[in-house]
């Protein structure tokens, strides 16, 4: 069996397991653990916390790798939802389900980042040992919640030592030298004691006529500039321009905190005695959200895609007293700390003034890594053996990256594939001549740190 044949038979098997966030990625483990030991390699599975299922990463090297100076080549594990299946058309509706078409495949993680972690262990299996200087480490991290990173506990742990790390994420073979700050935040909303009234007597009516609406949207990473597309923008408009006389049922719509949600869905009722506060606030908060943007504008950076900071809202459903939003903003490098801070607070206060409650559940840093360091002069010899050239971007997509700079670790993002209409999105794709050609990168440059 052909070296090719058995990448594409492991790749899957690998989207066959289901490494979301509910599923945890305790499985997905376990198969890198037996292909990267039937590649000739050891591996080393670490949790950080008291729950296996959802945090274990795991850390693959060569037989003999004894140097303490670790090169990292990461990836995470852990995929986003796939939403609903039936829009993944290309794989039979079974997001799960890997299919080729021509140079593409399609499948949930084969741009983000299942195939760059095989492509990554491929590349470290033709070594048989490293070098005196540099240990050459594959990292598979079980990623990250709104609140929590494996990364981050792995490095306090001193589970890892990294000189520097290769992030993987798909970038088309381009290279990300510096990022924006990301923050993922909560909005809660209440209801009044009128609308819980009313709320309370039209649900207990089996008989009551209800009505819904559906809005659509545009899957995307949130990092694009896309309200226009963003069904639960779609979704508050529509409730802004509702008269009196509307009682709010449910409000539900978007996968996580991070996508620009593709659908969202609306049921109401009407009732000529009510008085729904509801309407007032969405109106509201689109206000607010339009002022932010306006301040966004304010603040462009070249090299950037959009070139200002962006809000996205990506997650809305409806509890009994109230309403809750998730969402996340980029902040791009240009903007001072203290400036966004002052939006920040701007925000809360907005939302306080209406009874509700604003809060940033984690922020991480912007990262930004010097010209000319070894990570990037490397990776340019790499790619020039590979009749390319190294092309520096900068990226509002967050990554582990951001998360490094915290310790002040070197790191560089990289990958093959497309990141926008693609990433956290149905029919997710990559182009299998992009894989291979960032299996011979990779070899390179571990080639030369282990001279």
């Amino acid at each position: 069996m052909s070296v090719k044949h058995t990448f594409i038979d492991a790749a899957k098997i690998f989207v066959s397991i289901d490494t979301t966030t509910a599923a945890g990625v305790h499985e997905g483990v376990l198969f890198l653990e037996s292909y990267a030991l039937s590649r000739g390699l050891v591996c080393k599975k670490i949790s950080t916390s008291g729950n296996a299922q959802v945090y274990t990463d795991i850390k693959i090297l060569t037989k003999k790798s004894v140097a303490e100076n670790e090169i990292i080549f990461s990836a995470p594990i852990r995929t986003t939802d796939p939403g609903s299946y039936s829009f993944w058309d290309k794989t039979m509706s079974n997001p799960f389900k890997v299919h080729i078409e021509g140079d593409h495949i399609y499948g949930l993680g084969v741009a983000k980042s299942k195939l760059d972690l095989l492509s990554k262990i491929e590349a470290l299996s033709c070594f048989s040992q490293t070098g005196k200087q540099n240990s050459i480490v594959v990292l598979g991290t079980s990623g990250e919640t709104e609140t929590e990173s494996s990364v981050l506990k792995l490095i306090r742990s001193k589970h890892i030592n990294p000189s520097f790390v290769y992030v993987g994420s798909p970038t088309n073979l381009q290279v990300y030298t510096a990022g924006c700050g990301v923050l993922s935040v909560e909005i809660n909303l209440p209801f009044s004691e009128q609308e819980q009234f009313f709320r309370k007597k039209w649900d207990s009516d089996s008989f009551a006529m209800t009505q819904n609406k559906i809005f659509l949207g545009k899957a995307a990473h949130s990092s694009e500039l896309k309200q226009d597309e963003n069904a639960i923008i779609k979704m508050l408009k529509y409730l802004s321009q509702l008269p009196e006389g509307i009682v709010v049922l449910d409000l539900e719509g978007g996968l996580s905190y991070n996508t620009i949600p593709p659908e969202a869905s609306l049921e109401i009722v009407i009732d000529a005695e009510a008085r729904s506060e509801t309407l007032v606030k969405a109106s509201r908060l689109l206000e607010i959200i339009s002022k932010i943007e306006n301040n966004f504008k304010e603040f462009k950076e070249n090299g950037f895609s959009p070139k200002v900071s962006t809000l996205s809202l990506g997650k809305i459903k409806t509890f009994k007293n109230h309403i809750r939003i998730v969402g996340s903003c980029r902040i791009l490098p240009s903007v001072p700390e203290d400036i966004y801070r002052q939006w920040m607070d701007e925000f809360k206060a907005s939302c306080e003034e209406m009874g509700g409650q604003f809060e940033i559940l984690s922020y991480k840093r912007p990262f930004s890594t010097e010209p000319g360091h070894d990570a990037i002069a490397c990776l340019e010899k790499s790619l020039a053996s590979q009749s390319k050239t190294l092309i520096e971007k900068k990226t509002t997509h967050a990554t582990e990256a951001n998360l490094l700079s915290r310790f002040k670790i070197p790191a560089v993002v990289f990958g093959a594939g497309m990141s926008e209409n693609n990433v956290n999105s149905p029919n997710e794709s990559n182009s299998l001549k992009a894989i291979q050609d960032s299996v011979e990168v990779y070899k390179q440059i571990m080639k030369d740190f282990l001279k």
